[in-house]
């Protein structure tokens, strides 16, 4: 996939998550798993190390904005949505830790913060999250090295 592409394709996931029907933001939020730069790996070790390959790294860094716009967005929409069935797809985007935001969402985040602690068993994965979860991996093969 292209940089373009996948810029674009992320852009309009954001997009319906923002104004999209509570149907639309749920598979918006389901589709931006496999809209996701993949960090690529030489071995289990370089994973536990966290050392992508030179070329996976430069295109994950190329869409850290859109990460950070679409905890934003999934943030602000789960703290303005009051189908909790949607609520559960959107607390899939974000996380709940101040140092992944501007100070201007903070009392979003304290709002996001009191509903799921008001149902800790439906947002305990939300409540629990210590990463954003928005990168996905892949191990080379050993032949492709």
């Amino acid at each position: 996939m292209t940089r373009q592409h996948l810029w674009a394709e992320q852009e309009y996931l954001i997009s319906v998550v923002t104004s999209g029907s509570l149907g639309q933001r749920v598979c918006a939020v389901r589709a931006w798993y496999w809209s996701q730069a993949t960090l690529v790996y030489e071995s289990p070790e370089a994973v536990t190390s966290r050392q992508p390959t030179t070329v996976s790294q430069a295109e994950d860094d190329e869409v850290a904005d859109l990460r950070a716009w679409y905890r934003a967005a999934c943030l602000t929409a789960f703290v303005e949505c009051d189908h909790n069935a949607t609520r559960e797809w959107l607390a899939r985007g974000f996380i709940l830790d101040e140092s992944f935001y501007p100070s201007n969402l903070h009392r979003r985040i304290a709002q996001a913060r009191a509903i799921a602690e008001a149902d800790p068993v439906r947002f305990k994965e939300l409540i629990a999250r210590t990463t954003d979860g928005t990168n996905l991996i892949a191990i080379r093969p050993g032949d492709d090295r």
